[in-house]
């Protein structure tokens, strides 16, 4: 490994809480404040609440947006993102989702949509729920053979903004120490992510319980307890 690959954090820090820090928790919370910048009581929506969508609510939270509404067709999920800041929840299945947000948000539709899930179905309607000036970003990533159909004079006419952020749009080098300095002062959870322990002997199972949604994040060890 080059040294240019390597942050050196304090060793206070719980090593199974960094792990967690290399993907969702970065690509979540960088999101929010490198690509988005939300101002205090400015609205956000969040499509999606795994491990990703509930770093990009409660970084919503942390920044002070207000109201955060929390998608997702999982109740487990939504009662997690509640935990972790959202002001309401919206179980796309038994909801129109755009016209809800607009409630919520004074028929206006929120400053910030983000989707966290990699589909162009959920693409569109973020741009649906986003008031004029809005700002729609893309997170999660559809397959590679995925199209895009929006009306490029209604993007004009309301002067909304479509962003796509890789990895949280991060500099490893400032994110990683700002998210751990953030973990240990209290303000940013990553204890909550864990929802389960597997033994590297139980991998497969890990990936079917990520696959099924029915865990947050989970943490592979050598031997668990």
């Amino acid at each position: 490994m080059p040294a240019s690959g390597l942050i050196r954090v304090d060793p206070q820090v719980p090593l199974d809480r960094v792990a967690l820090i290399g993907c969702a928790v970065l690509t979540g919370v960088g999101a929010v404040f490198n690509a988005a910048e939300p101002k205090p009581g400015e609205s956000a929506v969040v499509t999606g609440c795994g491990g990703v969508g509930l770093n990009i609510v409660q970084a919503c939270a942390i920044a002070g947006a207000n109201p955060i509404v929390a998608v997702d067709v999982v109740e487990a999920k939504l009662e997690l993102a509640r935990q972790f800041g959202a002001t309401h929840t919206i179980d796309a299945r038994e909801n129109n989702v755009v016209d809800r947000v607009r409630a919520l948000t004074k028929g206006l539709g929120a400053h910030y949509a983000f989707v966290a899930v990699g589909s162009v179905e959920a693409l569109e309607k973020g741009l649906a729920m986003t008031r004029r000036a809005g700002t729609t970003l893309a997170v999660g990533v559809p397959h590679m053979d995925s199209k895009l159909s929006l009306s490029p004079l209604a993007l004009i006419m309301d002067e909304k903004t479509l962003r796509g952020t890789l990895y949280g749009s991060c500099d490893f080098a400032l994110d990683v120490p700002l998210v751990i300095d953030l973990y240990m002062s209290g303000r940013l959870k990553l204890d909550e992510l864990i929802s389960r322990e597997f033994p590297l002997e139980r991998l497969s199972d890990a990936l079917t319980q990520l696959e099924s949604g029915d865990v947050a994040r989970s943490i592979i060890r050598p031997t668990a307890a």
